[in-house]
C-alpha cells in the first residue's frame, strides 16, 4: 500500500502549519465575537447625551474619538489579560509552536501581541460601526453575531484557507476579516508586508468614518 500511496500534506495555507494558523485564527475569532459583550454599553441610546455633549462643544468627531478610543483599549485590555498568560503557560510546559521555534515562546507571544494591535483596532472600529448603525439592543445583539461568525468563518476562522472553496478565497482581502487574518499570518511568518498593513488602515479609515457619518446624521436630525 506504501508503494501505491503517497500521502501530500497540504497544511492550512498561506504555507503556515496547523498550530501557528490555528493561533492567529483563535486570536482573530475571539476579537469577532467579544464585540456581544459590549451591546449593554452602546445599544439602546436615544441620542440625548451626544446631543448634550454637542451644545457643550464635543462635536462628533471629538464623541466618535473618545468613544472609539474606550472601546479600544477595552478590547485591547482583555486582548492582553488573555493571550500574554497563554503564551507563558505554553512556554513553561515547553510547548513548541513550528513558525517560533527558533525563539523563545513568550517573548515572541508578546512581540506577536503588539503586531496584532492593528489587527484589534480595525476589529473594534468594525464593531463600533454596527453599533452606532443599530441602537436596538436585541438587533445589536443579533447582528454582531451573525456578522462576527460569518466573516470568521468567510476568513478561515472556522476551516482552515486550504478546506475553503476557490471562490471564498479570492474574496478574502476585500473583507475586513479576511485582510486581518493575511496581516496575523504574514506576522507569524516573521513577514512586514505593507499591503496588509495598508489593507487593514484602510478598513478602519472606512469604518470609523461611517460611524461620524451616521451619528452626524442621527443628530442632524
Amino acid at each position: 500500500r506504501n508503494n501505491l500511496w503517497s500521502i501530500v500534506f497540504l497544511g492550512a495555507g498561506e504555507g503556515m502549519d496547523y498550530m501557528s494558523y490555528y493561533l492567529v485564527a483563535l486570536m482573530l475569532l475571539f476579537l469577532l465575537l467579544w464585540g456581544l459583550l459590549r451591546c449593554g454599553l452602546f445599544c439602546a441610546r436615544d441620542g440625548a447625551l451626544p446631543s448634550f455633549l454637542q451644545s457643550r462643544g464635543f462635536g462628533v468627531g471629538k464623541q466618535i474619538g473618545a468613544e472609539y478610543l474606550c472601546f479600544f483599549l477595552l478590547q485591547l485590555g482583555v486582548f492582553l489579560l488573555l493571550f500574554l498568560p497563554l503564551f507563558g503557560v505554553l512556554s513553561k510546559v515547553g510547548f513548541v509552536l513550528p513558525a517560533w521555534k527558533e525563539s523563545s515562546l513568550f517573548l515572541r507571544g508578546m512581540v506577536f501581541c503588539v503586531q496584532m494591535l492593528p489587527v484589534i483596532a480595525l476589529i473594534s472600529s468594525m464593531q463600533f460601526f454596527l453599533y452606532e448603525w443599530i441602537s436596538n439592543l436585541v438587533s445589536g445583539i443579533l447582528l454582531q453575531f451573525f456578522i462576527g461568525l460569518g466573516l470568521a468563518y468567510l476568513s478561515g476562522c472556522i476551516y482552515p484557507m486550504s478546506f475553503l472553496p476557490g471562490p471564498v478565497v479570492k474574496i478574502l482581502p476585500f473583507t475586513p476579516s479576511g485582510m486581518a487574518m493575511k496581516y496575523g499570518l504574514d506576522r507569524m511568518q516573521g513577514h512586514h508586508s505593507l499591503l496588509y498593513f495598508g489593507g487593514v488602515g484602510l478598513f478602519w479609515i472606512l469604518f470609523l468614518g461611517g460611524a461620524w457619518s451616521l451619528r452626524k446624521r442621527r443628530m442632524g436630525k
